[in-house]
C-alpha cells in the first residue's frame, strides 16, 4: 500500500508490504494470514518541490520497497520434495522470476544436501567389506535415484524461471557438477 500524505511543511510518502502466508485451515483445506511486513516512511520538505520530483520519490522509494517485499518470499515448492512434476509445473506458473530464484536455489540446496548424503556413504564404502560394502553401495544408489529425481523438479523450476527472465547458467553448472547430468533447459516438463 502506498500513501502520500501532507504536512504543512513536508509530504509523507508512506510504504506498507504484506506477506501473506499459508496455514493448515479447517477440514477444507488451507487459509492465509496477512501480516504486516514492512513500513517505510519518507518525509520530504516542500521548499521547492515539484511534482517531478515527488513522482520520482516515489517511484525509487516503490521500487527498493519491492525489492524489500522479494527477499522476504521463502520457497513454497520444496516443502514436499517428492511433488509430482505435474503440480510442480502448475505451483512455478504464477511465481514471479524473483521469488522463482529463490524456489530455484531451495532446489538446489535440496539437491546439495542429497549430494552430500551420497558422498557420506561412498567415504564410509572405501573402508568397508564384503555384505557391509554392498549395503553400503544399494544406499548409495537410492540416494542417487533420489538426487535425480530432486534434479528433475529443480529443472522444472530453473525452466520457469528462465521463462520470466531469470539467468539459470550458475544453477544449470552446479546440477551438473554434483550429478553428472548435463541438463538442456527444456528437457523436463
Amino acid at each position: 500500500m502506498v500513501s502520500l500524505l501532507r504536512t504543512p511543511d513536508s509530504f509523507i510518502i508512506l510504504l506498507q508490504g504484506i506477506v501473506s502466508k499459508e496455514n493448515e485451515g479447517d477440514s477444507r483445506g488451507r487459509s492465509t494470514d496477512h501480516h504486516l511486513a514492512h513500513t517505510m516512511t519518507l518525509p520530504i520538505p516542500i521548499q521547492r518541490l515539484n511534482q517531478a520530483t515527488v513522482a520520482l520519490l516515489l517511484w525509487a522509494a516503490m521500487s527498493s520497497f519491492i525489492l524489500l517485499q522479494a527477499a522476504d518470499y521463502q520457497s513454497q515448492t520444496t516443502a514436499d520434495p517428492d511433488i509430482s512434476v505435474e503440480s510442480l509445473q502448475l505451483r512455478v506458473i504464477p511465481l514471479e522470476k524473483s521469488e522463482l530464484q529463490v524456489e530455484t536455489e531451495a532446489w538446489q540446496d535440496l539437491l546439495k544436501s542429497k549430494a552430500m548424503e551420497i558422498i557420506e556413504l561412498e567415504i564410509q564404502a572405501i573402508s568397508a567389506e564384503g555384505k557391509e560394502k554392498d549395503q553400503i553401495n544399494q544406499r548409495v544408489a537410492t540416494k542417487a535415484r533420489e538426487r535425480t529425481l530432486i534434479a528433475d523438479r529443480m529443472t522444472i523450476v530453473m525452466n520457469a524461471f528462465q521463462t520470466k527472465g531469470g539467468d539459470p547458467a550458475e544453477f544449470k553448472d552446479y546440477m551438473a557438477s554434483v550429478t553428472g547430468i548435463q541438463v538442456d533447459i527444456k528437457e523436463i516438463g
